[in-house]
């Protein structure tokens, strides 16, 4: 049993290593029946916040120590605390399976491998309470005077209660661990807010000439000079210009990162951070609204790190998140030094609950667009310059992420679902669903 318990909390253990690291799951394929980053990117594979996992590790360990004492205490209180304990551990199993199942609809290898663990050990401690009975022997005097069966009735209320409360005791863990993750989904489930808006811009159509406040002038390396002999043709950039009332100025869309085509018909603006798990839960809602408008949608994502290393617009005191101003600066790099990569490298970052390493982050994006990404540094105070003047405006709108900006309004938050999400969208653009094509 103590090799059982070591070997399902080694498992759970490397779990929530990669959970919290960011990591990939080492044997996972990815297909849609066993997809252990989809399961664990998923809000179920949370309590309370942190990774469940973990608590998961420690109840394990615990199993562990415990079979010890109640080996050499079969029928005394050690095994008592067991029964709750490999309770606890059985009825989190069958909760998590039937999660996989009928809610994430996907499966996690290593997830059913500690789920294994803990269908086993209910099993081998039932082993081990039935033999430890069988091997009680009641004193030969008892059984002489006519008292034994007294005795036995007396020994085995007393225990059926003791084993009752400690069954109770278990499942009352299994209703914590199920209350903890449902608010945790909720919480990540965060309600769609529209906010009220000053209007910044004196229109809402495109093509609408600058205002006076401008941005910086981003990346802009001046033209290169014709090498010689070679005709000099009109290469001026494409510009769209493209108002939108929660902005001071119009905003040129071929000087952002987006998902989608600059000239799409209906175009809105994401504004998000890496580190925000808020803005996490809504991403694959935004890519199944852009599968669903297909390219009459494209969405700018307009970065607003909650970091003050490059957002002076944080509370005093607020400790903000760790590398988002760098997370960001990168995914900008690459976007200005590879356009065409630019998405894929977004959508890596954007898997999960929390974004990869920052090693892991700089290391995807050398392999993308090389050493410019980080070495040039002309290109990086541009960047840095472009996601203050982003953050100034988000502060102007509101202090909380994600925000969806539309020409004429703006909205905070996740919602309950992606129709949810599909109906907003409808509502503030003219897109409807793209025909399928049938074969």
């Amino acid at each position: 049993m103590t090799l059982v318990a070591l070997a399902a909390a080694g498992v759970a253990a490397y779990l929530a290593f990669e959970s919290l690291t960011g990591g990939v799951i080492a044997g996972c394929d990815g297909s849609a029946t066993f997809d252990c980053d989809s399961v664990l990117a998923t809000a179920w594979s949370r309590w309370l916040g942190i990774p469940v996992a973990l608590p998961g590790a420690l109840l394990y360990l615990t199993i562990a120590v415990v079979v010890w004492f109640a080996a050499r205490d079969p029928l005394g209180m050690p095994m008592q605390v067991l029964v709750a304990l490999v309770t606890l551990a059985f009825g989190a199993a069958a909760w998590f399976v039937s999660l996989q199942t009928f809610v994430i609809e996907s499966w996690c290898r290593y997830c059913l491998m500690v789920h294994s663990g803990g269908v086993l050990m209910v099993l081998l401690t039932a082993v081990l309470i039935v033999v430890a009975r069988r091997a009680q022997r009641l004193p030969q005097s008892l059984v002489d005077s006519g008292a034994a069966i007294p005795a036995m009735m007396d020994s085995r209320s007393t225990n059926l209660m003791a084993w009752f409360g400690s069954i109770a005791l278990g499942l009352l863990g299994v209703g914590m661990l199920a209350v903890g993750q449902w608010l945790t989904a909720t919480e990540l489930n965060a309600p769609l807010e529209e906010i009220a808006l000053t209007s910044n811009s004196a229109s809402t159509t495109d093509n609408e000439e600058t205002p006076t406040t401008e941005a910086p002038d981003f990346m802009d390396n001046g033209p290169s000079e014709p090498e010689e002999e070679t005709p000099v043709t009109n290469s001026a950039k494409p510009s769209r210009l493209k108002a939108f009332t929660a902005l001071e100025r119009p905003i040129d869309l071929y000087e952002y990162p987006m998902l989608g085509d600059p000239e799409a018909p209906q175009v809105l603006i994401e504004m998000l951070d890496y580190n925000c798990k808020h803005c996490r839960r809504l991403h694959p809602r935004l890519l199944a609204a852009r599968e669903r408008y297909g390219d009459d949608l494209a969405i700018v994502l307009w970065f607003t790190p909650l970091e003050s290393a490059c957002n002076s617009h944080l509370a005093p005191g607020f400790k903000g998140h760790r590398d988002s101003c760098e997370y960001a600066r990168l995914s900008y790099s690459v976007w200005h030094l590879a356009p065409e990569k630019f998405e894929e490298y977004h959508n890596w970052l954007m898997e999960g609950v929390a974004p990869p390493t920052m090693a892991n982050a700089r290391k995807e994006a050398f392999r993308l667009v090389g050493d410019r990404v980080s070495l040039d540094n002309d290109l990086k105070q541009s960047v840095l310059k472009q996601i203050s003047w982003q953050c100034d405006q988000w502060s102007k709108i509101e202090t909380h992420l994600p925000i969806v900006v539309f020409p004429d309004s703006a909205v905070r938050g996740v919602g309950e679902s992606d129709e949810q999400v599909f109906k907003l969208f409808e509502q503030k653009l003219d897109v409807t669903p793209q025909a399928t094509d049938v074969p």
